[in-house]
């Protein structure tokens, strides 16, 4: 598995802290999401756990926001995702920042 396949966090009333929804350049609408970095990472962890050979406790996701585009079909065109979080690694504390972009094509 990938960290860039899209079901790795948990999308849902209960974890969606902020949502826009807006229209941009050729009738295409922006998704704008910002979902609680706990409950929307709750499998993600686990993965990132186990790739990394880290404890999952010594993980901690300060933010999580997903832009999805789609087109006036309401086709899915792209998805962003940008991550912060927090982990040991070989017992020194690292903060990641991630931007993971996923373009689909029809």
């Amino acid at each position: 598995r990938q960290p860039t396949d899209e079901k790795i966090y948990i999308v849902s009333s209960k974890t969606i802290i902020n949502q826009k929804v807006s229209t941009i350049k050729n009738n295409q609408y922006l998704i704008e999401l910002e979902l609680n970095p706990t409950l929307a990472t709750l499998s993600y962890l686990n993965e990132i756990s186990f790739q990394t050979g880290t404890n999952k406790n010594e993980l901690k996701f300060e933010s999580l926001k997903i832009n999805f585009v789609l087109d006036n079909d309401f086709r899915l065109i792209s998805q962003e995702a940008y991550e912060i979080y927090e982990m040991k690694y070989a017992g020194i504390k690292v903060t990641i920042n991630a931007l993971y972009n996923i373009t689909f094509t029809y």
